[in-house]
């Protein structure tokens, strides 16, 4: 007999907080948090390879919580069109300063002035 009193009383907590749960969490509206605090970052549209030319098409704007923006993410579109990338940037990746360079800083490189299928040689004077 008391096995059963104490069965029926776990039951009976169990629905209690199951309920006591449900009233709490619809307290928050998912609408509201999923909303609020966004900001639009440049994200790749499609994979970008190594050493090739961001063009507008290959770019596009996404709203991601602000918490989650590091301090050198790209913005505008117009920051990374242009520009040359520095490293592969995948399908989806927020865009960051250092996966680019411009022109200029491409021309410091002596590796990025060899052409594709021609070799170099350092010599030491």
């Amino acid at each position: 007999m008391r096995s059963k009193i104490v069965l029926l009383m776990a039951l009976f907590m169990g629905v209690i907080t199951t309920i006591l749960f449900f009233k709490y969490m619809q307290q928050f509206n998912a609408d509201k948090v999923s909303v609020s605090h966004t900001v639009q970052v440049v994200t790749a549209k499609e994979q970008i390879d190594k050493n090739e030319i961001i063009t507008a098409d290959k770019l596009v704007l996404t709203n991601i919580p602000e918490k989650s923006v590091l301090p050198d993410t790209l913005t505008t579109l117009s920051q990374a069109e242009g520009k040359i990338a520095s490293s592969m940037i995948a399908k989806g990746e927020t865009i960051l300063a250092h996966h680019i360079i411009s022109e200029n800083q491409e021309d410091t490189y002596v590796s990025r002035k060899v052409k594709e299928g021609y070799r170099a040689v350092s010599i030491g004077v």
